[in-house]
Parts: C-alpha cells; structure tokens; sequence
C-alpha cells in the first residue's frame, strides 16, 4: 500500500516490547519442566509400533562429533548451539548448578571452533561482496569404520559452496545470513552473560557476524549497510545476490526476527547501548510486518480475492506464495513461521489472527505422520499453547524424542525441557486471554552462577586464529572496536526528534539515512526511527565514527572471488528458484 507524503521525512513510533531472555514459567510446572530436563522418562507407547527407548535428559544432550568438528552447515550448527544455550538459561533458572555448567563449558567449545575457524566447514570473509560465507563441507562417511570426514580443505579455499550456489542453503550467495547467523549471536550472547572473560576475547569476531546482517554504518568499508532489512518495507528479504523474476523474497518471518533478538541479548550481555538500540528497531519492525504481511487477517484485504489462506509462506516483491522452499504441505508453512520457540513467539502471534490459524494448523497436521516425523508438530503445539495450555501439554507429553532429535529436520532446535518451558511460561488456559504468568517478575540470567570467582577471569579459551597470509597487510593502526559505540548521532527531546543538519543541500537524493532511538510520548515507551531522503553521501549510523575495525582480516582466513570489475554479471539461479509454484500463489 501506497501513501503519498509531501515530504521528504517519515517518523514511525514502535511501542516497546519486553526482550526476555526467558519466559517465566507457571511455579506449578516447574517439576514437569525439571523432571524432562534432569530425568526424561518413559517414552510414550504407539499401539501396533515396537516400544521405543526411553526418553533421555535434556541436560545430557551434546553434539555428536563430526557436528562438535563443524562438519555441518552454519545453519543447522546455529540452531543446535543455540538449542543448547537455551538449556544453559534453563539450568540456571532451576538452579541446577552442576548441570549449567557441563552444557555452557560444551556449548563455549563448540561455539568458540566456528568463531576460530576450527571447524571443518569455515567461516571466511568474501571480499568480493563483503561479507562472511561458508566454505562447506563435502561430507564422507566410512560406514565399515564409522569414521566421518570433509574431503575438501577449507584452508586451502577448496570450498563447494563456490561451485554449487545451493550449498548450505545458498550461504556463499548470501541467501538466509540473518537466519544462519543469528542462532550463533544468540549462543554468544549467552556465553557472554556468563563469562565475561570470553566475550572480550570474541567480542570482534562476533560483532562480525553482527556487521555483516545489520552492519549500521555507510562508513564501514568491509560490509554494506543493512544487507537484509528493507527501512522502506519494514522487514527483511532473505535473497541473496542473485535475480529472481519475483523479486526478493522472504519465508520464515520468525527466523528474521529471531536474528535481531540474538542481537538484543548480545548487546545485553556485553553492554553494547548501540547494538541494543539498533537490534531492538529492528526487531520491533519486523515483528509489526510479521503481523501484517504474513499473518493475514481478512479484513486487512492486502492480497488479492484468489489468495484464500491467513498465513503466508513465501512473501515475494511480486508474489505471495502458500508453500515453502522445502515442501507444499500446510504445516511446512505454518511452522516456519513460528522456529525458533523462544519468549518472541508471542510478540508474533497475536491472539485475533490465532483464533484463525491454529485450527487451520491442526487440520494439516493431524493425520498426516510427516509433521511427526519431521518434527513440526513441535510448532504445533507451542501455537496450540497460545490458546490451550492444558491441551499442549498432554501433546508434547506424548512426543517421543525422535521429534526433537539432530536428524530431524524441524525439531533439532528444539527441545522437550525448552518446550514444555514455553507453554508453562507462555500457555494460556482455554477460555482465558492472557497466561498466568503475566503478572509474575520477569526473569533475569544470574550472571556467573557456572563459573567459580577464578574461573570467572580465565574461563574460556583464547581467540587461536590461524596465521594470515603473506599477502596481508598488517591492522595494527586499525583501531578494534569501533562497529557501534554509545553515541548516538541525534537526540530526542520530549518524544520529538531533532535531527542535526545532513550532508550539503540541494541537489537529487542519493541515499536513504535512518535514524533511531528511544523515547517516551505520554506514557508509552516508544522506539522511534526516522526515515529520510539524504544529499550526498550517508552518514555513520548508530555512533559508528572515525576508522571502523577491518574484519579480522589477520585472523580470518580472507578468500576474494573477484573485483566488483570483475564481478559475473550474468543473474545466478536461484537455488529455491526450481520448487514448484502451488495454485495457491497469488501475483501481488
């Protein structure tokens, strides 16, 4: 939808919303909550299906070793480190000291190998389009010795993801970054909550990642600004440097917003101002377009008569799709709108549009063994929650672990312990609006409640970057740091913006300059982002001044592809361009 404006500024105010790192859960609950986390259980019986194996403690769970080596894609490695960050939270609210501590010690290790470039998938720096990709994995598997390995060598740049656009879901093309990387900010952000020691040490190699999805300044030579989020649109696209004759598109709004909330608590552990401020806008946006794009309420009438559903799969800038990249069925759609579970699902689903979509959700999944297996049905039930806590809690009760398994698909983020946590914070009973935890405190992580006073200084390992090479010029008059400092570069004054005097004046627009930051307007807190039309050329935004940080080139394994010269000019395909195109589409 069009507006004219007759001017060339547009102020939009966001109410702000709590950023949890958890939910509180129901005191009633906590004994079930503790029992799948200390425990497991006796895994539910199937009539005419063998018994299965019991279901195992979710404070036990670890990485099999070829994932721990990084012999995986940084997707399906993000969601699983970042499965078992929320573990560590969880340990710490049920005050389960011993166990917090086993899982934050293997989620550091794991989490620290794909920061040093230990892992047998890289991370490396394009330098061709600035930005970090994959170097992928071509995965062997010796079944006679059990032995698993990468037949390529990242270190000598032998990498599949630059023959194959489609590798690890389009990464080295820049497809889905916010949703890969986002899942390894937010694992950060709780080894930073609790070892401070370590997020000193990986600080700038974190606020890589941080730069290269939401990089806040024009100033910053080595990233762009703001590779996903569209200011005009209010959310982001997830296509990457290829064409498409749909235009950009997006598919898990959730997974969008779950790369700003990473950021938030990140900014949050390590008392980061900026990043907090620039995260919080960012997430506040794309949960309002969440709201309005994806989650369709008919009396809005944004797409047209054909298109009959009230969720969106894939939004296009053409084109409006009730499917996803991987699959036509209807629980496909409907869950990749809801992973990951964490305390912004409700900030989501808002209870009008629920009243609509759960039964259409359940109609999809019941019935049809798939949504079991691939672990969807997970989806289901944390939705389910939102409207009948009791009903989602007998589901989840008779899950079997393979739901939440590595292998499969849906589930591997999830977990029972974070599960059942969810809709005993978040469920509400039938017949009622609001959960009732709702008037309980919110609560906080207690810092360093795993680490010893001594173990609090020299816990973690040290960043151990490989040698750079020769042909590098050394950084010691960079100054480290600098990606987004506690300045901001305009002021707020009793809920009214001033902006301070921009580039030279007159002449033809050459950019779009955002501004943000927080106010109060009645009672209300607000964050306000102020979109412009800017002559010349944009200023830093979010305090980014002076000379920003290169991006660890010294300790980075660099790899340039080309000269934007020489950069192909022919369009790639698009590696979720071939999946077939249901009726259900619909031209906008």
């Amino acid at each position: 939808v069009a507006v004219h404006t007759a001017s060339p500024e547009w102020v939009l105010q966001f109410p702000r919303k709590p950023i949890p790192w958890l939910g509180t859960p129901d005191p009633a609950l906590l004994p079930l909550i503790s029992a799948a986390f200390l425990k497991g259980g006796p895994a539910p019986t199937v009539p005419g299906q063998p018994a299965a194996p019991p279901n195992a403690p979710d404070m036990a769970f670890d990485l099999t070793p070829p994932i721990a080596e990084g012999m995986i894609d940084p997707y399906n490695a993000g969601k699983l480190l970042a499965k078992l960050a929320v573990l560590v939270l969880i340990a710490d609210q049920l005050k389960e000291k011993a166990a917090g501590a086993d899982l934050l010690s293997r989620l550091t290790r794991y989490a620290s190998r794909w920061l040093d470039q230990r892992t047998a998938n890289r991370l490396i720096y394009d330098g061709t389009w600035g930005g970090v990709i994959s170097c992928g994995c071509s995965y062997q598997w010796d079944d006679r010795k059990k032995v698993a390995w990468c037949s390529n060598n990242g270190s000598r740049l032998e990498c599949p993801t630059l023959s194959d656009p489609g590798y690890d879901f389009g990464n080295s093309i820049f497809n889905d970054h916010h949703y890969h990387y986002g899942y390894h900010i937010f694992a950060a952000a709780v080894i930073a909550r609790y070892n401070p020691k370590w997020a000193k040490a990986y600080n700038e190699k974190v606020l890589m990642l941080a730069r290269d999805i939401a990089n806040p300044s024009a100033q910053d030579p080595y990233f762009p600004p703001f590779r996903y989020f569209d200011w005009f649109v209010g959310h982001s696209w997830a296509l990457g440097i290829v064409a498409d004759a749909n235009g950009r598109n997006q598919e898990s709004s959730s997974e969008a917003v779950n790369a700003w909330y990473g950021m938030n608590l990140y900014g949050t552990a390590t008392g980061n101002a900026n990043l907090k401020a620039v995260s919080e806008t960012l997430l506040l946006m794309e949960s309002h377009s969440t709201n309005y794009y994806w989650h369709v309420l008919p009396e809005r009438e944004i797409y047209p008569k054909v298109y009959e559903h009230n969720i969106v799969g894939i939004l296009h800038e053409m084109v409006v799709e009730f499917q996803t990249f991987f699959g036509l069925r209807g629980f496909f759609v409907h869950g990749i709108q809801l992973i990951p579970i964490t305390p912004m699902v409700p900030l989501l689903f808002q209870s009008k549009w629920l009243q609509l979509a759960y039964p259409r959700f359940k109609e999809y999944c019941t019935g049809d063994e798939e949504c079991r297996r691939s672990g969807f049905i997970t989806f289901l039930y944390a939705e389910q929650a939102l409207l009948d806590r009791a009903g989602a809690l007998k589901g989840v009760q008779g899950l079997s672990d393979s739901a939440f398994s590595i292998d499969c698909a849906g589930g591997n983020g999830n977990s029972r312990t974070n599960t059942l946590h969810f809709i005993a914070s978040y469920g509400v009973a039938e017949g009622q609006t609001r959960p009732p935890t709702t008037e309980l405190a919110a609560w906080t992580p207690s810092g360093d409640a795993f680490l010893s006073p001594e173990e609090s200084e020299e816990k973690g390992p040290a960043a151990s970057p490989p040698p750079s090479p020769a042909s590098l010029k050394p950084l010691s008059a960079r100054r480290p740091g600098a990606l987004m400092d506690d300045t901001l570069p305009w002021e707020l004054e009793a809920g009214v913006v001033r902006r301070p005097a921009a580039g030279v004046k007159g002449g033809t627009p050459t950019a779009l300059a955002i501004q943000v930051g927080l106010a109060t307007v009645g009672v209300a807190a607000v964050v306000v982002v102020v979109l412009s039309l800017a002559w010349g050329r944009a200023g830093g935004f979010a305090g980014s001044r002076g000379e920003v940080a290169e991006p660890l080139l010294s300790q980075w394994q660099p790899m340039y592809c080309a000269t934007q010269e020489e950069a192909p000019t022919a369009p790639l395909s698009h590696p979720g361009g071939g999946s077939p195109r249901s009726v259900a589409s619909s031209v906008l």
